[in-house]
């Protein structure tokens, strides 16, 4: 379900997020910095252009967010207390991104999609600003 950016903004800020993680290898984080933009791993691997394998490919592709970027709202490195599984290079920006480029809607989901086996669409994704307002939680899994 998207959300308008303005009420993903708005209510990620009331809820003290001001920046937006994303955690990958050396090797495709070198690849944004060469595109100068952060790319889903369906649009690389259609330019044709190296990443690493992750261990969630199969599952991106299964649910239909290959061709989407996904952003975390916090450190995961920090919260796990050791290397991120999706890699060592964590790319950060601040949360005013949504606001200032007016990325239209966003999606935002409720669990990694790796947990998704057996979920409704609403227990995947934040359906609404009200469902967002209330229960994001930043730290939450």
């Amino acid at each position: 379900m998207h959300l308008p950016s303005s009420h993903v903004f708005d209510v990620r800020s009331a809820k003290g997020v001001d920046q937006l993680h994303h955690a990958n290898s050396v090797a495709t984080a070198c690849q944004f910095l060469r595109s100068r933009a952060l790319l889903s791993r369906g649009m690389i691997e259609r330019l044709g252009i190296t990443q690493t394998p992750q261990d969630s490919d199969d599952i991106d592709r299964r649910y239909g967010i290959w061709f989407d970027v996904f952003m975390d709202s916090l450190d995961i490195h920090h919260r796990a207390r050791r290397a991120n599984a999706y890699g060592p290079v964590l790319l950060v920006f601040s949360i005013d991104l949504i606001d200032r480029t007016g990325t239209g809607r966003l999606w935002v989901t409720k669990l990694n999609p790796t947990k998704w086996a057996g979920k409704s669409e609403k227990q995947r994704w934040f359906q609404d600003r009200d469902d967002l307002e209330e229960n994001f939680m930043l730290g939450a899994i």
